[in-house]
């Protein structure tokens, strides 16, 4: 194959790395590995991550959500992934 993702199904089914090539398409980070966290920004680093879906985005000083949201570190009770 001419790549892989590495996705963590246990926090918010974030896809930890991606690559392709020969080449890493995540972003350069202090994080060599997922660190357990209830904010993204505690383990930033990732390629892709579930924003919340009852809010997301940066929050203003009215909101009340997390950066990013409620999902992105959501621990999971059950999680799968169907390939065809």
């Amino acid at each position: 194959s001419r790549g892989h993702l590495i996705i963590l199904p246990w926090m918010g089914q974030m896809i930890w790395d991606a690559q392709f090539d020969g080449h890493s398409l995540t972003m350069c980070n202090m994080f060599r590995q997922p660190k357990p966290a209830t904010e993204v920004i505690e383990t930033y680093g990732c390629f892709a991550f579930h924003s919340g879906l009852l809010a997301n985005g940066c929050p203003s000083a009215e909101d009340t959500h997390l950066l990013h949201g409620e999902m992105a570190c959501a621990a999971m009770d059950e999680a799968w992934m169907e390939l065809e």
